[in-house]
Protein backbone atom coordinates (compact mmCIF):
# COMPACT_ATOMS: atom_id res chain seq x y z
CA UNK A 1 0.00 0.00 0.00
CA UNK A 2 3.01 2.38 1.07
CA UNK A 3 3.96 2.03 -2.62
CA UNK A 4 1.15 2.66 -4.33
CA UNK A 5 1.31 6.71 -4.29
CA UNK A 6 4.58 6.32 -6.21
CA UNK A 7 3.92 3.78 -8.54
CA UNK A 8 0.31 3.97 -9.52
CA UNK A 9 0.82 6.82 -12.02
CA UNK A 10 3.68 5.31 -13.69
CA UNK A 11 1.74 4.64 -16.75
CA UNK A 12 -0.32 7.45 -17.24
CA UNK A 13 3.53 9.38 -17.32
CA UNK A 14 4.62 7.03 -19.75
CA UNK A 15 2.58 4.21 -20.90
CA UNK A 16 5.42 2.66 -22.47
CA UNK A 17 6.47 1.78 -18.57
CA UNK A 18 6.64 -1.58 -17.72
CA UNK A 19 5.91 -1.39 -14.39
CA UNK A 20 6.44 -4.82 -11.87
CA UNK A 21 5.95 -5.99 -8.85
CA UNK A 22 7.79 -7.83 -6.02
CA UNK A 23 8.58 -7.96 -2.10
CA UNK A 24 11.04 -5.25 -0.94
CA UNK A 25 13.68 -7.53 -0.23
CA UNK A 26 13.84 -9.28 -4.02
CA UNK A 27 13.89 -5.42 -5.28
CA UNK A 28 18.17 -5.05 -5.13
CA UNK A 29 18.93 -8.33 -7.11
CA UNK A 30 16.00 -7.24 -9.42
CA UNK A 31 17.95 -4.36 -9.93
CA UNK A 32 21.44 -5.30 -10.24
CA UNK A 33 20.57 -8.08 -12.90
CA UNK A 34 19.49 -5.48 -14.99
CA UNK A 35 15.68 -6.63 -14.93
CA UNK A 36 14.74 -3.13 -13.74
CA UNK A 37 16.26 0.16 -14.35
CA UNK A 38 14.92 1.73 -10.35
CA UNK A 39 13.24 0.20 -8.10
CA UNK A 40 12.22 0.95 -4.42
CA UNK A 41 14.65 -0.24 -2.82
CA UNK A 42 15.04 -0.89 1.03
CA UNK A 43 17.33 1.72 2.52
CA UNK A 44 19.82 -0.83 4.00
CA UNK A 45 20.25 -2.54 0.83
CA UNK A 46 21.20 1.05 -1.17
CA UNK A 47 23.69 1.70 2.07
CA UNK A 48 24.99 -1.83 1.56
CA UNK A 49 25.59 -1.67 -2.36
CA UNK A 50 27.89 1.25 -4.03
CA UNK A 51 26.48 0.41 -7.11
CA UNK A 52 23.42 1.95 -6.28
CA UNK A 53 22.12 5.31 -6.07
CA UNK A 54 19.15 7.28 -4.87
CA UNK A 55 17.23 8.80 -8.46
CA UNK A 56 14.52 11.65 -7.67
CA UNK A 57 14.67 12.25 -4.21
CA UNK A 58 11.75 9.98 -3.61
CA UNK A 59 11.07 7.24 -1.22
CA UNK A 60 8.65 5.98 1.61
CA UNK A 61 9.50 7.71 5.34
CA UNK A 62 7.64 8.14 8.36
CA UNK A 63 8.41 10.73 11.25
CA UNK A 64 7.04 8.95 13.93
CA UNK A 65 4.45 5.62 14.31
CA UNK A 66 4.60 4.27 11.45
CA UNK A 67 2.03 1.80 12.22
CA UNK A 68 3.45 -1.02 9.15
CA UNK A 69 6.92 -1.90 10.56
CA UNK A 70 6.19 -3.64 14.35
CA UNK A 71 8.37 -5.76 16.39
CA UNK A 72 5.86 -8.40 18.30
CA UNK A 73 6.48 -9.26 21.45
CA UNK A 74 5.51 -12.33 22.91
CA UNK A 75 7.70 -11.68 25.93
CA UNK A 76 8.64 -8.29 27.83
CA UNK A 77 11.33 -6.69 25.88
CA UNK A 78 14.12 -7.04 28.37
CA UNK A 79 13.41 -10.94 28.04
CA UNK A 80 13.85 -10.62 24.48
CA UNK A 81 16.68 -13.44 23.04
CA UNK A 82 15.58 -13.70 20.09
CA UNK A 83 13.86 -11.95 17.06
CA UNK A 84 12.23 -14.09 13.91
CA UNK A 85 13.12 -11.76 11.23
CA UNK A 86 10.46 -10.56 8.27
CA UNK A 87 11.61 -12.18 4.96
CA UNK A 88 9.98 -9.22 2.71
CA UNK A 89 12.47 -6.58 4.38
CA UNK A 90 16.37 -6.46 4.96
CA UNK A 91 15.39 -2.84 6.33
CA UNK A 92 12.91 -3.74 8.88
CA UNK A 93 15.24 -6.46 10.42
CA UNK A 94 18.27 -4.02 10.19
CA UNK A 95 16.32 -1.45 11.73
CA UNK A 96 14.96 -4.02 14.97
CA UNK A 97 18.89 -4.93 15.29
CA UNK A 98 19.90 -1.27 15.96
CA UNK A 99 16.84 -0.32 18.20
CA UNK A 100 17.64 -3.30 20.13
CA UNK A 101 21.35 -2.95 20.26
CA UNK A 102 21.29 0.86 21.20
CA UNK A 103 17.81 1.71 22.40
CA UNK A 104 16.47 -1.26 24.47
CA UNK A 105 19.50 -1.93 25.46
CA UNK A 106 18.99 -6.19 24.93
CA UNK A 107 21.24 -8.62 23.41
CA UNK A 108 18.97 -10.85 21.46
CA UNK A 109 19.77 -11.85 17.72
CA UNK A 110 17.43 -11.33 14.79
CA UNK A 111 17.51 -14.39 12.50
CA UNK A 112 15.30 -16.10 10.45
CA UNK A 113 13.11 -18.90 12.49
CA UNK A 114 11.38 -22.17 10.97
CA UNK A 115 8.50 -21.28 13.28
CA UNK A 116 8.81 -17.76 13.55
CA UNK A 117 5.90 -18.00 16.62
CA UNK A 118 8.35 -20.24 18.75
CA UNK A 119 10.81 -16.94 18.63
CA UNK A 120 10.66 -14.02 21.46
CA UNK A 121 9.67 -11.34 19.17
CA UNK A 122 8.82 -11.23 15.31
CA UNK A 123 9.56 -8.36 13.09
CA UNK A 124 6.31 -7.75 10.93
CA UNK A 125 5.95 -5.14 7.98
CA UNK A 126 3.82 -4.38 5.81
CA UNK A 127 -0.53 -4.86 5.33
CA UNK A 128 0.30 -7.82 7.37
CA UNK A 129 1.11 -5.33 10.24
CA UNK A 130 -2.71 -4.06 10.04
CA UNK A 131 -4.27 -7.44 10.25
CA UNK A 132 -2.23 -9.50 13.17
CA UNK A 133 -3.18 -8.92 16.87
CA UNK A 134 -0.74 -7.70 19.18
CA UNK A 135 2.40 -9.94 20.70
CA UNK A 136 0.98 -11.21 24.09
CA UNK A 137 3.93 -8.45 25.68
CA UNK A 138 2.76 -6.11 23.06
CA UNK A 139 4.33 -4.32 20.04
CA UNK A 140 6.72 -1.75 19.33
CA UNK A 141 6.57 0.91 16.43
CA UNK A 142 9.97 0.41 15.35
CA UNK A 143 9.79 3.94 13.59
CA UNK A 144 8.40 5.64 16.63
CA UNK A 145 11.07 4.04 18.38
CA UNK A 146 13.86 5.44 15.99
CA UNK A 147 12.17 8.84 16.61
CA UNK A 148 12.81 8.18 20.19
CA UNK A 149 15.94 7.20 19.60
CA UNK A 150 17.54 9.82 17.06
CA UNK A 151 14.99 12.46 16.64
CA UNK A 152 15.24 11.58 13.33
CA UNK A 153 12.58 10.51 10.33
CA UNK A 154 13.12 6.91 9.07
CA UNK A 155 13.66 5.87 5.53
CA UNK A 156 12.70 2.99 4.49
CA UNK A 157 12.98 2.82 0.67
CA UNK A 158 14.01 4.76 -2.19
CA UNK A 159 13.66 5.21 -5.68
CA UNK A 160 17.17 3.83 -7.16
CA UNK A 161 18.81 2.98 -10.03
CA UNK A 162 22.25 1.64 -10.90
CA UNK A 163 24.52 4.02 -11.10
CA UNK A 164 26.12 3.27 -15.10
CA UNK A 165 22.05 4.01 -15.84
CA UNK A 166 22.37 6.21 -19.02
CA UNK A 167 18.68 7.71 -18.25
CA UNK A 168 18.72 8.62 -15.09
CA UNK A 169 17.43 12.35 -15.58
CA UNK A 170 14.49 11.23 -18.01
CA UNK A 171 13.86 8.28 -15.68
CA UNK A 172 13.96 10.45 -12.63
CA UNK A 173 11.53 13.13 -14.23
CA UNK A 174 8.79 10.35 -14.58
CA UNK A 175 9.08 9.28 -11.09
CA UNK A 176 8.64 12.72 -9.67
CA UNK A 177 5.58 13.84 -12.18
CA UNK A 178 4.24 10.10 -11.00
CA UNK A 179 4.67 10.94 -7.45
CA UNK A 180 3.24 14.67 -8.06
CA UNK A 181 -0.05 13.13 -10.32
CA UNK A 182 -0.66 10.63 -7.20
CA UNK A 183 -0.35 13.26 -4.86
CA UNK A 184 -3.46 15.18 -5.82
CA UNK A 185 -5.55 12.09 -5.56
CA UNK A 186 -4.43 10.51 -2.09
CA UNK A 187 -7.93 9.89 -1.04
CA UNK A 188 -9.10 8.00 -4.13
CA UNK A 189 -5.48 5.65 -3.91
CA UNK A 190 -7.11 4.83 -0.53
CA UNK A 191 -10.17 3.62 -1.48
CA UNK A 192 -8.96 1.43 -3.93
CA UNK A 193 -5.81 0.03 -1.58
CA UNK A 194 -9.08 -0.57 0.87
CA UNK A 195 -11.01 -2.70 -1.59
CA UNK A 196 -7.88 -4.45 -2.57
CA UNK A 197 -6.75 -5.69 0.83
CA UNK A 198 -10.09 -5.82 2.47
CA UNK A 199 -8.94 -2.83 5.05
CA UNK A 200 -10.81 -0.24 6.29
CA UNK A 201 -11.06 3.43 4.09
CA UNK A 202 -9.91 5.76 7.19
CA UNK A 203 -7.33 3.20 8.22
CA UNK A 204 -5.61 3.36 4.44
CA UNK A 205 -6.16 6.94 4.11
CA UNK A 206 -4.48 8.15 7.41
CA UNK A 207 -2.01 6.16 6.26
CA UNK A 208 -0.82 7.50 3.05
CA UNK A 209 -2.33 11.13 3.59
CA UNK A 210 -1.02 11.32 7.15
CA UNK A 211 1.79 9.00 8.31
CA UNK A 212 4.10 7.82 4.89
CA UNK A 213 5.99 10.89 3.85
CA UNK A 214 8.19 10.71 0.27
CA UNK A 215 9.97 13.30 -0.43
CA UNK A 216 13.43 12.48 0.67
CA UNK A 217 15.21 16.11 2.33
CA UNK A 218 18.31 17.16 4.36
CA UNK A 219 16.33 15.24 7.47
CA UNK A 220 15.88 12.19 5.48
CA UNK A 221 19.18 11.89 4.31
CA UNK A 222 20.45 12.69 7.72
CA UNK A 223 18.37 9.86 9.13
CA UNK A 224 19.78 7.50 6.06
CA UNK A 225 23.50 8.20 7.15
CA UNK A 226 22.84 8.16 11.19
CA UNK A 227 21.58 4.57 10.32
CA UNK A 228 24.20 3.39 7.94
CA UNK A 229 26.72 4.42 11.02
CA UNK A 230 24.69 2.49 13.42
CA UNK A 231 24.41 -0.25 10.94
CA UNK A 232 28.11 -0.57 10.45
CA UNK A 233 28.03 -0.88 14.00
CA UNK A 234 26.61 -3.58 14.92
Amino acid sequence: MNAAPLSSCLKDIDPELNVLSAVPSFLPAMLKAGEVDAALVPVASLLADESLEVIANLGICADGPVRSVLMKCGKPISEVRGVAMDPASATSNQLARVLLKNHFKVDAEVKPYDDPLAADARVVIGDRAFREKPGAAGDYDMAEQWRNLTGLPFVFAVWACRKDFEAKRELSLVLDAAYEKAAGHLEAIAAECADMLGLEYDLCREYLVDIIRYRIGDPEREAMATFKKMTDGL
